[in-house]
């Protein structure tokens, strides 16, 4: 019996799924919102790793560590290429990226609600002033 081979590419797009164009400019959009900056941050407000890089970061590179990163906080399917169900992409620095969350397993918190990066540090700092106040009685 003959078979036929194995398809080993999907001839086109699934479903939904952007162009390479549009991810492009979902990218673009996204590196104009953070303004190259990493968005990266634990519960506590700090960086996901110890090596991350403050300041603006250039939109390429030649090798993973020199560039800024475009962060999926879920998988890649196309319904999360856009941010309509939250804010699903983030802008990251290579050590926060690559070493905080896929090494280290650190998960960002997200400002919903229109919260900002700030904001987020405040609420951090008020629950650590709340705990030091619960672990003192």
């Amino acid at each position: 019996m003959k078979r036929s081979p194995i398809r080993k590419r999907r001839p086109g797009l699934r479903r939904g799924e952007l162009t390479p164009a549009e991810k492009e400019a979902e990218r673009n959009r996204v590196y104009d919102r953070c303004k190259g900056r990493c968005e990266l941050r634990g519960r506590d407000g700090l960086p996901l790793h110890p090596n991350h890089q403050e300041g603006v970061l250039p939109r390429d590179g030649a090798t993973p560590w020199d560039h800024w990163h475009l962060v999926h906080l879920h998988a890649k399917r196309p319904a999360f290429w856009s941010e309509a169900q939250g804010n699903t992409l983030l802008g990251g620095c290579p050590a926060c990226h690559l070493f905080g969350m896929h090494t280290l397993g650190r998960k960002p918190v997200v400002a919903d609600k229109g919260e900002t990066l700030e904001q987020l540090r405040e609420q951090a700092r008020e629950a650590a002033r709340v705990q030091a106040m619960r672990e003192e009685v």
